[in-house]
């Protein structure tokens, strides 16, 4: 073939350099800008580890990577086989490092990629890094990495099913509905931390209608406001009766269950935060004593079949002052059949002498402390 006048033969070389240059400029171009990877984007002052250096954690790393989120120090395990390895240029370090990394390498947050590990294990992992300055976040589940596209958002703060070292046992819908679908329902304390959640949770058991007690009418409109608006949204015929009362008044607390009739009463009314209660005993015993002493007065007498007392579950077991102690006479209030014993190791559930009512003090502290409960009296 003759050349072209005017053209050089070397531009048939020239020219697929020039355009392969061009193309892969660009290309490069388009990564480290679309990809935030540009030595000129300043990077997040977030240092994280990534507990975990198998698939989750390599994963994580990759999309964290690409996202520029943070700076990725290292990765711990605590295999021995792993540790001195290095995944896409990223050392894997000891677990017993961790403190020397935060401390050294100014890490800030610590991720725990590790989906398929049992939640015994994540406890253990979890408390080791208790003492450790470091942000603790967990990935969620294997379904967060198939999906491809794991982000810092992805991750999750722990939460308490995080701390308790097993799966967690679902609710035996069967036995809830037994005494609440369909049903009246009252909750004293409906305001309170305890009282709230038992309203959310027998809401979505559909009673009949849910009765809820409280002397304090911030916490009784807040709460009443709140579940009137989920059984809205829900569909539910729940009828949500907000009831401005205090424990303490008996004659109120007869009024109320037997204009009422309640078919089971949760008694979650109680002075919780010890230094308030230790400054004010008076008050406190007159609520938490006498106050847990009326609410069963006023169930039998209106027939209630079912009472629930939630009572100090947090420190009656061995009480260091006299705050949680308080918890224990109401044991002594009863009006049960005299030489009535109780199991140790179980809820104790009785018949109240010549009534159906029944008399059911809730304390999960017996099976996570050791404590035994303490003994009937008559």
């Amino acid at each position: 073939m003759d050349a072209v006048a005017g053209v050089p033969r070397s531009l048939g070389i020239l020219q697929p350099l020039v355009f392969f240059l061009l193309v892969g400029a660009s290309r490069a171009f388009a990564r480290f800008w679309l990809a935030g990877l540009s030595p000129l984007a300043g990077r997040s002052e977030s240092r994280f580890l990534i507990y975990g250096a198998g698939t989750a954690g390599a994963q994580t790393a990759s999309a964290m990577e690409i996202a520029a989120q943070s700076v990725l120090v290292g990765f711990v395990d605590d295999d021995p086989a792993k540790v001195g390895r290095s995944i896409n240029g990223v050392q894997v370090f000891a677990a017993s490092s961790v403190a020397s990394l935060v401390r050294e390498q100014g890490v800030t947050d610590l991720l725990l990629a590790m989906p398929s590990a049992p939640r015994s294990r994540r406890k253990d992992i979890i408390e080791s890094l208790h003492a450790v300055p470091v942000h603790v976040r967990t990935l969620p589940d294997w379904a967060d990495l198939a999906s491809g596209r794991v982000t810092v958002q992805d991750f999750k703060e722990l939460d308490i099913e995080d701390l308790l070292g097993r799966d967690p046992v679902p609710p035996n819908t069967d036995l809830l509905a037994r005494n609440l679908s369909g049903k009246v329902v009252l909750v004293t304390g409906a305001g309170g931390s305890i009282g709230s959640e038992l309203c959310r949770q027998i809401v979505g058991q559909r009673p009949r209608q849910l009765l809820l007690l409280d002397h304090s009418e911030f916490n009784l409109y807040s709460i009443h406001q709140e579940l009137t608006a989920a059984v809205a949204a829900a569909g539910l015929a729940v009828d949500v009766v907000p009831l401005l009362a205090s424990v303490a008044h008996l004659a109120r607390l007869q009024d109320l269950c037997r204009n009422y009739g309640p078919h089971t009463v949760y008694h979650a009314a109680a002075y919780k935060h010890v230094p308030i209660v230790e400054s004010n005993p008076a008050v406190g015993i007159e609520n938490n004593v006498f106050g847990t002493l009326n609410m069963a007065r006023a169930a039998l007498d209106s027939g209630s079949p079912v009472l629930c007392w939630y009572p100090l579950t947090k420190r009656c077991g061995r009480p260091i002052s006299w705050v949680p102690a308080n918890a224990w006479p109401s044991w002594y209030c009863r009006p049960w059949p005299p030489n009535h014993q109780l199991a140790a190791t179980v809820p104790p559930v009785s018949a109240w002498s010549g009534s159906a009512t029944c008399w059911a003090p809730v304390a999960a502290w017996c099976r996570c402390s050791g404590a035994s409960w303490p003994k009937a009296g008559p």
